[in-house]
């Protein structure tokens, strides 16, 4: 995304780039319809509309992520989610899970890189709209008050993309257990095919 911002001319130029052609059409979707109320008159509405749905969509991919994580952690027993499970098994599964992390742990690193994209953001637009209340004079209450919302929104979407970060930093943290949990039992399990390979050996030759 490249923007242009032009306050004398309370103009906002956006130039979107996308993997696929859907995802720009969902993005003008969330324009021209929005899920909250939008001041129009604001020249960086435009400008929350996108970070608020840039949020939403790496929030999605999120969820997918902890999911996979979630699901790695109940095979290797080590969550009290589900007391049924049991050691993850050796070996199809186990490559399959470790497939699953180092994928997960990969798309981790992007999805970190989207919400620090996006904190970065809340942040400029909050220093944009905190001048724009400075500059209202005391008899343009009505205009103030408007800033003042929309200053307001800013503060709750950064806070809310901080705590998402920290959500994220679990998941980093939680996906490496997993990744060396499933290590170990490689190296368990493989010394122990090994150990059977040498006594099945080593009795045919007495």
């Amino acid at each position: 995304m490249r923007v242009r911002i032009s306050p004398g001319a309370c103009s906002i130029t956006c130039l979107l780039f996308d993997g696929e052609p859907e995802h720009l059409d969902k993005v003008i979707e969330v324009v021209n319809n929005p899920m909250t109320e939008v001041d129009w008159r604001s020249p960086i509405a435009f400008l929350i509309l996108l970070v608020q749905d840039i949020g939403r969509t790496s929030e999605e991919e999120r969820g997918v992520l902890d999911s996979v994580i979630l699901n790695a952690e109940l095979k290797t027993n080590s969550t009290s989610w589900d007391k049924k499970a049991t050691i993850i098994r050796w070996p199809a599964d186990s490559y399959k899970t470790m497939t699953s992390l180092h994928q997960c742990h990969n798309n981790l690193v992007f999805v970190s890189r989207a919400v620090d994209m996006e904190i970065d953001i809340w942040r400029k637009l909050r220093v944009m709209e905190r001048r724009e209340l400075k500059s209202k004079r005391p008899s343009r209450a009505p205009a103030k008050k408007r800033t003042e919302d929309i200053l307001n929104s800013i503060e709750f979407e950064l806070t809310y993309t901080q705590s998402r970060k920290a959500q994220i930093q679990c998941l980093k943290e939680r996906v490496e257990v997993q990744i060396q949990l499933v290590s170990t039992v490689f190296v368990t399990l493989g010394g122990k095919i090994c150990l059977r390979t040498f006594d099945v050996h080593h009795f045919h030759l007495y």
